[in-house]
Formats: structure tokens, sequence, C-alpha cells
């Protein structure tokens, strides 16, 4: 076998150039090539064996998503609009975050907005729940964002808090409107800034007189901002004796000319008395 292949590709020295000689010269190249060819062959082989056996690894991104849920004062739901919650102001809201997604590692925290103003929340992670009660300054609409990862700075939010404060109403007296009778008249008149009765008198069509004897007052007093002032039916008639005591003072009960005779009288007394 040694021999053979001896002579198979050794070529002595000083031989003259023949075909034979070329041949056995290039015979190692050939094997050469024909060992690479079959090494490359079976090298591809493997690794297409390999990709269709193997299952392909799916890499999934981390995700994190709020789910928000907010009562009113009666404990009512709100839906959700198009573009968020709409809330009212000064109205009291029972709001709890539901943290849900795969990071659940580092989890994150949530965005609330409505329009300039923009708040917080503490870490949630998912699964965590987070309530608190929100009060908002003015109505508008609220958005909820979840965000993955860390918040940096101070949150605003945190479990059982409190966002906002309620301001107390100031109630405005009612005013009740007055009762109208048959003819479409009011039967009172609250009287207002710059009132007087005979401006009353004059929007209502009646005189002065009889307001004033009606409501038991005088025609000249100063009426108080709210006083309520009783409007008199057109049929109504001013008292004989109410109707004297109110236009005029109070007379002395002898007139003028009987106040001279009584004083006439009682000089002529006096003079008969010196006598």
């Amino acid at each position: 076998m040694k021999q053979w292949i001896k002579s198979a590709l050794y070529v002595p020295k000083h031989s003259k150039p023949t075909d034979e000689n070329i041949l056995r010269l290039l015979m190692p190249s050939f094997l050469g090539m024909i060992l690479c060819m079959v090494f490359l062959a079976g090298t591809t082989w493997a690794w297409f064996t390999a990709s269709v056996q193997t299952q392909p690894q799916t890499i999934e991104a981390a995700n994190y998503d709020i789910t928000v849920l907010i009562k009113d004062g009666n404990n009512q739901p709100l839906e959700k609009t198009e573009k968020g919650y709409l809330l009212s102001a000064n109205a009291e809201y029972t709001i709890t975050l539901t943290a849900g997604g795969t990071a659940k590692e580092f989890g994150g925290y949530c965005i609330v907005r409505c329009e300039e103003a923009t708040l917080y929340t503490t870490q949630l992670r998912p699964g965590d729940t987070l309530p608190f009660t929100l009060i908002p300054e003015k109505e508008g609409i609220y958005t909820f964002t979840g965000v993955w990862g860390s918040y940096s700075g101070k949150p605003d939010i945190t479990n059982g808090c409190t966002i906002g404060r309620k301001k107390e109403t100031q109630r405005v007296p009612e005013v009740s409107e007055p009762q109208q009778n048959s003819a479409g008249r009011k039967d009172v008149h609250i009287v207002q800034a710059e009132d007087s009765l005979w401006g009353i008198a004059a929007q209502y069509g009646i005189t002065v007189e009889k307001i004033a004897t009606y409501n038991d007052i005088a025609q000249d007093a100063v009426l108080q901002i709210g006083q309520e002032i009783k409007i008199p039916p057109q049929d109504y008639e001013v008292p004989a004796a109410s109707s004297t005591s109110s236009i005029l003072p109070e007379e002395s009960s002898s007139k003028p000319g009987e106040a001279a005779e009584s004083r006439g009288d009682e000089s002529a007394e006096t003079s008969s008395d010196s006598e």
C-alpha cells in the first residue's frame, strides 16, 4: 500500500516533465479539494437539519397597564368618555387604580392629567391596587396613563390619600316668588335698593296712602332692603279714620277759632275777678 502511494504520488528529482508526472503533482491538490467539499457539505447539512428541528425562541417585551374605577358621591361608577373621565368641580370621587401586565419585577406608575395639572402615583406592580380620593378644583377631562418603570420624583398620589379640598358653597337665601292675584298683579313687593313708597305706588298703579295704610306704616317711612311690602287690591279703600291720621298730623281736639274764643272767655273771667 505504501509502495503504491509512493509510486502514484512520488516524482523523482531530475525526471523529465511528462503528463504522468504533472498528474502526480496535482493529485494531492485534487484530494485536498475533495476533502474540503466533503467537509463543507457535511457542515451545511448539519446546520440545515438543526435549524429545521429546533423551535424558534420568541422574546416578548414586558407590558404594563392600569385599570381605573371611579365612583361618585352616590357610589355610582362613572363611564369613560372618548377622551377620558369627565369630573365635576368640588365633587368627591373615590378612585381605585389596579396595575396589570407582565412587568412584575419593576412594575410602573400612573400619570393623572387634566389640562395643565399632572399628578404621579407611587410605584405599582402588577396586581397592586391604589385607592384614593380626588376632589377636582375645576371641571374637566381626566386621563389615567400607565407607565412602565419607576418615577424619579416624589409621588403625589399614595395609598388612601385625598387630593384636593372641598370648598363650602355659600347658600343664597331663597326669595319666594310673590303670588299673583286674578288681575295678574303681585301681592307682595320685596324692597330693593333705592326703593321708596312713591316709586312702589307708581309701579303698581296705586296711591301711596293706600300702600302705607295697608301696611300700617307712615307715608314717609324709610324702607329696608328685603322688606316685604304688601300691595293692596285695586278695590281697597282707606278707612276714614286711617285716612285722616295718615295724611295729617295729630290735631288738637278743638279748632283754631274755638281756641281763640276760649282764650277770650278766660281773659274776660280774669278781668271780672279782678274787679
